[in-house]
């Protein structure tokens, strides 16, 4: 044994975490669209279903729900939220938008000042709050008037809060504006706004104010039918210094697509984070008519006059009709961008793809990970909205839960991609994932631990790709925990330059595809049930192909009936068979350490595993 099984025993020490939810209504009832607008700050997410009746037919609601970070499985809300003065057809949660514990939410087609004219709504203290609320704040737009839509898009960042108005006329009949709210955190009452923003070049029919991002002081309005680039082309504007203006302003930068073209429709869903901005056009049609992009700008800080992209986002299979870029989300250097009519389980199911490092990305790109419903059927919609923040997302699905009641789903970057946090946890649960990219688990630090949850899929087939657990000499004690299905081309269990403990676990439910399990000396695959012969344990292993590092050779060998010397096999009682590889055999007494380090790390997957899976 080249070192000491001590540390395996420290994981019983280690807490699970979840990190990935179904969500949906304790009250939901047909067509509440429940998902059709989702966000995300924390540890906490907010869920509009604008088709609720609780003040009449869809005057709408939207749901808090709180431990996101831990939460698993099925989940309904902590809090739910209405308007004190709802109505039907307000359609209250058609947008939603949360910062820490305060909560925006639109209701575009509230009458107050006329028909249509929309308003929206302010929630504090929404990380304490219980049971069913209404609003501190209710906010309208000084000049409404009938049609506008104040709250067709809403966004709060800290305490101001930037309202869309995609019908207001200054421009022209349906040229848009919006309206950015101050001192939200202490607001009272009914308020106007402090600052109004217009496009300089707007134009009838622009729709600007259609989708709106606010990042501290710098808001990020779309346009998607302004024709610079053609009829309906699209365009964005950049707003800066929002915490001081006054009066209506114009952009400080203007935003357009490169390649726009008529009827792109750029700008139809906005995200800003920083100096970057992720905007969609979702009926560009680069992969068929309607396929639909997404473009990423940087240095949106300091840059004026008009600008182009840094990079254009594309699905790899995309195709047409599939509106890649309807929502999209952005956090730091990833980005999360929204297909709804994507059909990876059946037509207009949707998916949801995952962008990394756009800090430095150009030309044209394509996912890193795209994600989809394991439970998805047609006409879900999954990825008509989505939310990132940090490693973890939401992601809406309006029409799934029975006629329409809706879905929402949560999960973490990390845990499809690579987890090397150390001493952390993900569950991987009612996501299923096709990775163009390594998935590693433990690349530099230890006791990380992946769990994908039964009925759920990972696919790592892509040329050249393959998994990771443990990846180098410096990451221990890493797991990756299959209760569903794995579809991959090669598994390494450890790295070859030499580290100890990592692990496969698979248990009864998992079924996996023609994948290469690469075991490194001194780590451990596991299966549930127990085996007293070679011949057994290798029906169980199915199509699957076992190969131990043999530190002699220097070289990846195939193991069979007739060449396990360089493995210790032990049974044990709570229905798990380990293997270890070894680079030679060890004395009888260095085998008792070895089955007793295994058998606490199993102890330990099996029961703390099971309480973060199921």
């Amino acid at each position: 044994m080249k070192r000491s099984q001590i540390p395996i025993l420290l994981a019983l020490l280690l807490p699970l975490t979840g990190r990935a939810a179904i969500l949906t209504a304790s009250d939901g009832a047909a067509s509440d669209y429940f998902g059709f607008s989702v966000s995300l700050s924390g540890s906490r997410g907010l869920v509009g279903a604008y088709g609720d009746d609780d003040k009449g037919d869809a005057s709408g609601s939207a749901y808090i729900f709180r431990n996101l970070n831990t939460a698993t499985g099925d989940i309904n809300q902590n809090v739910k939220l209405l308007a004190s003065d709802g109505s039907e057809n307000d359609l209250f949660g058609n947008s939603v938008s949360l910062s820490n514990s305060i909560g925006l939410v639109g209701a575009y087609f509230d009458d107050d000042q006329g028909f249509y004219t929309g308003s929206a709504y302010i929630f504090r203290d929404l990380n304490t709050a219980t049971g069913t609320i209404t609003e501190n704040v209710k906010l309208v737009a000084s000049d409404a008037a009938s049609g506008d839509r104040f709250g067709n898009s809403v966004s709060v960042s800290g305490n101001i809060g930037l309202i869309g108005t995609v019908r207001d006329d200054d421009k022209g009949t349906d040229s848009g504006s919006a309206y950015v709210f101050r001192n939200l955190d202490t607001a009272t009452g009914t308020i106007t706004e402090s600052v109004k923003l217009i496009a300089s070049d707007g134009a009838a029919y622009d729709s600007f104010g259609n989708s709106v991002s606010l990042d501290g002081s710098t808001g990020l309005v779309g346009a998607y039918t302004d024709d610079d680039k053609g009829t309906n082309s699209g365009s964005a504007y950049i707003f800066r210094n929002l915490d001081t203006a006054t009066g209506t302003i114009n952009q400080s930068l203007k935003l357009t697509a490169s390649d726009g073209a008529a009827n792109d429709w750029f700008g139809f869903s906005v995200s800003l984070d920083g100096s970057i901005g992720l905007v969609g056009a979702y009926a560009d049609d680069d992969k068929g008519n309607a396929s639909g992009s997404a473009y990423v700008f940087r240095s949106l800080d300091t840059a004026s006059g008009s600008t182009t992209q840094s990079a254009k986002l594309t699905a790899s299979d995309g195709a047409a009709d599939d509106n890649f870029g309807y929502s999209v989300s952005l956090s730091g250097s990833t980005g999360l961008v929204g297909a709804l009519y994507e059909n990876a389980k059946g037509g207009a199911s949707g998916s949801a793809y995952l962008f990394l490092n756009l800090d430095t990305a150009s030309g044209n790109v394509t996912e890193t990970v795209k994600l989809f419903a394991s439970d998805g059927a047609a006409a879900d919609l999954f990825g008509v909205s989505v939310s990132l923040d940090g490693d973890n997302f939401i992601i809406g699905a309006q029409q799934s839960n029975m006629f329409s009641r809706g879905k929402a789903y949560t999960g973490s970057v990390s845990s499809m991609t690579k987890l090397d946090a150390g001493n952390a946890s993900r569950t991987i649960s009612g996501l299923s994932f096709i990775s163009r990219d390594d998935w590693i688990i433990g690349q530099n630090t230890d006791y990380n631990t992946v769990i994908l949850s039964a009925g759920d899929t990972a696919n790592v087939t892509a040329s050249g790709k393959a998994i990771y657990i443990g990846q180098t000499a410096g990451s221990d004690h890493n797991t990756l925990a299959i209760d569903g299905t794995l579809i991959a081309t090669e598994v390494y269990i450890g790295s070859t330059a030499g580290n100890e403990g990592n692990s496969l676990q698979i248990d009864t439910a998992a079924t996996f595809g023609a994948v290469t399990l690469r075991l490194a000396p001194d780590n451990v695959l596991s299966l549930e049930g127990n085996y007293t012969n070679t011949a057994a344990l290798f029906a169980r292993l199915g199509p699957a192909l076992l190969q131990v590092w043999d530190g002699n050779l220097n070289l990846w060998t195939s193991v069979t009936a007739q060449n396990v010397d360089d493995l210790v096999t032990v049974g044990f009682s709570d229905g798990y068979t380990a293997i270890q590889a070894i680079q030679a055999v060890p004395e009888p007494a260095t085998c008792v350490l070895i089955a007793l380090g295994l058998g606490a790390l199993l102890l330990r997957l099996r029961n703390g595993g099971n309480t973060a899976k199921h």
